[in-house]
């Protein structure tokens, strides 16, 4: 069993309470993924409609669930 600690993979520099926090520090995990996206469709460019979080790379084909 190997553990990695793929914050400090991300970025080495990061220390304190940077460290603890992460990127999603006060974010929702949809509302996060909302606001990076830009608030449209990672498919169709759509905006002002009701979206779904969804893989832009599927998981059956090599995606992740990271939000990265």
């Amino acid at each position: 069993l190997v553990r990695f600690d793929t914050q400090a993979m991300q970025n080495p520099e990061i220390s304190g309470v940077e460290y603890q926090q992460g990127a999603l520090a006060g974010y929702e995990v949809r509302e996060y993924l909302l606001e990076k996206g830009g608030r449209c469709c990672a498919y169709c460019d759509a905006r002002n409609v009701p979206l779904q979080i969804d893989h832009v790379r599927p998981r059956a084909h090599g995606g992740s669930n990271r939000v990265s």
